[in-house]
């Protein structure tokens, strides 16, 4: 389904309930009773739905805040870089790992380090090293954390 086909009928449904509700009102005047249950439940519904939604969405972006992994490094703009994510360094783009998540716990020693982007190769660097060189301008790049 597309997005305008559900904005579409999110627009009829919402015209469907306003002049639902009115009429409604207007059986209340004139001493007309209806107790159309069914309506009153599908209209419930219609209506939390989109609540759930944004509390889903909502907490699903929460949870994956919590559950990021971050190095105790920051970068010049003092934000925490977090593990498997991507840092500008002198003009060029890299990606942080850790050694740990490819050798294992106990194969070697633990270390922070990224590894350059593309195709061109290049070395993997130290973070510790990178963050403490001023002239390398290391800054998280946000658009594209994971």
């Amino acid at each position: 389904m597309s997005d305008r086909w559900l904005n579409q009928s999110k627009i009829i449904h919402t015209v469907y309930y306003a002049l639902y509700g009115i009429n409604n009102l207007i059986e209340q005047q004139n001493k007309i009773y209806n107790n159309n249950s069914s309506v009153i439940c599908i209209a419930a519904l219609y209506i939390s739905i989109p609540c759930i939604k944004w509390i889903y969405i909502k907490n699903k972006s929460d949870w994956q805040d919590v559950n990021k992994e971050y190095t105790n490094f920051y970068d010049k703009n003092n934000n925490r870089i977090p593990l498997k994510s991507f840092v500008i360094y002198n003009g060029r783009r890299y990606y942080v790992y850790s050694t740990e998540d490819m050798f294992g716990e106990n194969m070697i020693k633990k270390e922070i380090r990224i590894n350059p982007c593309g195709y061109d190769g290049g070395k993997s660097i130290l973070l510790e090293k990178a963050v403490r060189d001023k002239e390398g301008n290391l800054i998280l790049d946000d658009k594209n954390i994971n």
